[in-house]
């Protein structure tokens, strides 16, 4: 409970724009989950953390966020804020592939570069996530994912399957 405390005063921060004070707190609750060993908590925190970096600092978010990932991987893969982190991977990703195509990435260990690496991953961590919902619950996670998804077929050319996943998300998020 002090953890989870901890996590909803950094979050309360994050929402105030004041990051500084968001770190101090969401930091305090990372120990206090790792003390624990409370995983479900360690994944919430470190996509927390990742929230806190700017679009500058894109390879220290995609690793906190695949960390936060391995463990929902490992405990609890339909979460609906697994599904989430997943978006977000496939965001950054994306984010990779139209603004610095040609930087590298670490990530899981290998080396990504080139616009079309970028896509595939971004591509792969959605569609994971879109198989894993249509198992689960989760409209609204659904509608997220494939508006991601639109944006990646768009920039790959796929005009057609980018329609498709807009009028999806559309449909979904009126419904809502």
């Amino acid at each position: 409970n002090i953890a989870i405390t901890f996590q909803h005063i950094g979050e309360v921060y994050f929402k105030m724009k004041d990051s500084a004070k968001a770190a101090i707190y969401f930091n305090k609750s990372l120990y206090t989950f790792e003390q624990t060993e409370n995983k479900e908590g360690l994944a919430l925190i470190y996509g927390h953390l990742a929230s806190l970096f700017t679009a500058d600092s894109v390879q220290k978010k995609i690793s906190l966020l695949l960390k936060a990932q391995s463990i929902w991987d490992s405990t609890y893969a339909k979460h609906p804020n697994a599904l989430t982190n997943m978006g977000n991977l496939g965001e950054l990703f994306l984010l990779l592939a139209k603004t610095k195509p040609n930087s590298l990435l670490l990530a899981e260990k290998k080396t990504i570069t080139g616009k079309n690496n970028f896509l595939q991953q971004a591509s792969d961590y959605i569609k994971k996530g879109i198989a894993l919902r249509e198992e689960g619950k989760g409209v609204n996670n659904f509608a997220y994912l494939n508006s991601i998804l639109s944006a990646i077929e768009e920039e790959k050319g796929d005009y057609k399957n980018a329609l498709f996943h807009f009028k999806t998300f559309y449909t979904l998020t009126d419904s809502i």
